[in-house]
């Protein structure tokens, strides 16, 4: 063992993190805030909706899913840009300081995408790159605080291609700005990203969800529990399989 320099703690890796911190890319429709809900019907889903998704849980086709947990859902309709992010960053500073006292199982951010759109509308900046600036240290202390909270995290984002100027190639990543993905993209203990394929051939081929974790050419998927490449997933298949990593 290194001989500990002056001043410095020198010890072994820790553990994983009791509770996982994803991050959930995908088209539009492709069935994200759907997959958020299916945490099982024991199970408590809180939904910070920015994006006004959260109709979703009213459909038959959410109330017919064997996974469907109970779905609480907190909306934000504020104009001031401060109260906004204030209102999202008092309820995972409630989760931290209570110990999700509610025993929520599930907590998620629905969408990246639409937050930064929202705050990019209210914040007045005479130059842009003083706004983006602002997005990024916003963002990056919101999903920096949900990696302290004792409940599985969930931040949800649209998708984007974009050329890589250091890979140089194409790459699919959140849609959100590059100063945004710089510093949330590490914070993401799984990072995995939903699409919609036919599986299988000819009249025996179905329409299937897959989740992907993998880390490919394409997209920077983060699979550090061995999720690998999930059909038709439910978060419930997702948590029963962290719990018995």
């Amino acid at each position: 063992m290194l001989t500990k320099p002056k001043g410095l703690v020198v010890s072994k890796p820790g553990d994983l993190p009791k509770y996982v911190n994803f991050g959930l890319g995908g088209r539009a429709g492709v069935g994200k805030t759907h997959l958020l809900g299916t945490a099982g019907k024991k199970a408590k889903v809180l939904i910070l909706d920015t994006e006004g998704g959260n109709v979703t849980y009213s459909s038959k086709s959410f109330k017919a899913d064997p996974a469907a947990s109970e779905i609480d859902v907190i909306t934000f309709d504020e104009t001031d840009l401060t109260k906004f992010i204030h209102s999202i960053e008092s309820v995972f500073d409630h989760l931290i300081r209570t110990k999700n006292s509610e025993g929520y199982t599930l907590v998620a951010l629905d969408s990246l995408t639409e937050f930064q759109e929202r705050f990019l509308s209210m914040h007045v900046a005479g130059d842009k790159r003083q706004s983006y600036g602002a997005l990024r240290d916003t963002v990056y202390g919101i999903v920096r605080k949900a990696t302290q909270t004792p409940v599985h995290t969930v931040f949800t984002g649209r998708l984007k291609a974009a050329h890589d100027d250091v890979l140089n190639r194409e790459v699919v990543r959140f849609e959100v700005s590059p100063g945004v993905w710089a510093v949330i993209s590490g914070l993401f203990d799984s990072l995995g990203y939903m699409s919609v394929e036919r599986v299988g051939i000819g009249k025996n081929a179905q329409t299937s969800r897959i989740l992907d974790f993998t880390h490919n050419v394409r997209t920077e998927g983060k699979d550090r529990y061995g999720l690998g490449r999930i059909e038709n997933p439910t978060f419930e298949q997702i948590i029963s399989t962290l719990g018995g990593n």
